[in-house]
C-alpha cells in the first residue's frame, strides 16, 4: 500500500497520522487493526518523508500567498526556480531565477492523468529559460507531452 493510500485508510478507521521531528504521531481509536500499526512501523520512514513534503508545500504555498513569490533550489531541475502568483510580474524575480506562475504550475501538475517524468520537466524547464511559456500539458500530435510556447507567440 503506497502512502497516501495508508494514510487515508488510517483517517478511514478514525485515526490521525502527525509527525514530530523523526517520530510518528499517532492518534488512533482503541479498537484499531494491529495489521494498519505495523504497516504503518514498517513504512516509519516514507510516511516522514511524505508529510514533511506535505508541510514544506504548505509552506511554499503560504508564502506564494502572502509575499507573492518563493525562491528555491530544485533538485529534479538543478537549477534556481520561482513560483510566484499570476498578478506578479516576472520581471520582478530577481535574476537567475527562472519563473513559473500559479496557471503553469496547475499545468505541470495536474491531479488527474499522468505524471510529467524528470525529463520532461528538464526540457519543458530549458524552453523556459529561453522564454517559453507553459501552456498545456496535454499530449501533441508529435507524440510529445507539452505544449511550450515562446512568450509573445499564439
Amino acid at each position: 500500500m503506497n502512502v497516501s493510500a495508508l494514510l487515508t485508510e488510517v483517517e478511514t478507521l478514525g485515526g490521525t497520522v502527525g509527525i514530530d521531528q523523526d517520530n510518528l504521531v499517532l492518534n488512533i481509536p482503541e479498537e484499531f487493526p494491529d495489521t494498519i500499526i505495523e504497516t504503518l512501523r514498517e513504512q516509519k520512514p516514507e510516511i516522514i518523508a511524505y508529510l514533511s513534503s506535505l508541510k514544506e508545500l504548505a509552506e511554499i504555498e503560504r508564502r506564494v500567498s502572502n509575499e507573492g513569490y518563493v525562491l528555491l533550489k530544485s533538485a529534479v531541475l538543478d537549477d534556481f526556480i520561482a513560483f510566484h502568483r499570476d498578478d506578479v510580474d516576472p520581471s520582478t524575480i530577481p535574476e537567475g531565477f527562472v519563473p513559473y506562475s500559479e496557471v503553469e504550475l496547475m499545468q505541470l501538475f495536474k491531479e488527474e492523468g499522468p505524471s510529467l517524468s524528470s525529463h520532461s520537466l528538464q526540457r519543458i524547464h530549458t524552453a523556459k529559460k529561453l522564454g517559453a511559456v507553459v501552456k498545456s500539458t496535454r499530449p501533441r500530435k508529435d507524440g510529445g507531452d507539452v505544449d511550450v510556447q515562446r512568450r509573445g507567440m499564439a
